[in-house]
């Protein structure tokens, strides 16, 4: 397998999921089966830390080949990473000196997820928001499951939003459903770990 396969193979494993490409398949598509989706994004330490998900990262070699790497944990200035089986730990300024910003991301979606959620949808994916809003005001709320985008969640996700520094456009995408998620499910790989922690 290539490094990127490899370095996907090891995100996977941090989901707890075994993916074997020659029997899986892509690797994307094989974790939508596992109700993740993939995201391929570019940005900077401070989304990095923001988003708080292992990631592969995409680096650059002096020879100009992409080198993938697993970036398990997050600590001030340090950052363990995985490259091909292999945790090692680095300072940030020298995964920097040859990463461009690009990463592919790994995220939990809602039952049903097809697109970020909106005004005036309705199903199982906004049946999950309305209780994981219910659940951070610790409210055991009963939500239908053709539950409805309505104006009402609509100002709660642009609230939600806010207060965790989001683009407050009232829009439940990738971002804030990971952000809901992190609040509200103690199971998912963190980069906030403890150094070392798996």
């Amino acid at each position: 397998p290539t490094d990127r396969v490899m370095a996907m193979q090891q995100l996977m494993q941090r989901w707890n999921i075994e993916y074997q490409p020659e029997r899986d398949g892509d690797a994307c598509d094989f974790a939508q089966h596992n109700q993740l989706h993939c995201e391929t994004e570019s940005g900077d330490w401070w989304q990095l830390e923001m988003i708080d998900r292992p990631v592969v990262m995409q680096l650059i070699s002096t020879s100009g080949q992409p080198i993938y790497g697993v970036l398990l944990a997050i600590n001030d200035q340090k950052v363990l990473m995985n490259f091909a089986g292999q945790e090692m730990l680095f300072n940030k300024n020298q995964i920097a000196a040859y990463w461009g910003g690009e990463y592919y991301l790994l995220w939990q979606t809602p039952p049903n997820y097809q697109q970020p959620l909106s005004i005036s949808m309705r199903g199982m994916a906004v049946q999950w928001l309305l209780t994981s809003l219910a659940k951070l005001e610790n409210l055991d709320l009963i939500v239908p499951p053709n539950a409805v985008y309505d104006k009402q969640l609509q100002t709660r996700i642009k609230q939600f939003q806010e207060r965790h520094s989001l683009t407050a456009d009232g829009v439940a995408g990738p971002h804030t459903l990971i952000t809901l998620n992190s609040l509200t499910n103690a199971n998912i790989p963190r980069l906030s770990n403890p150094m070392g922690a798996n």
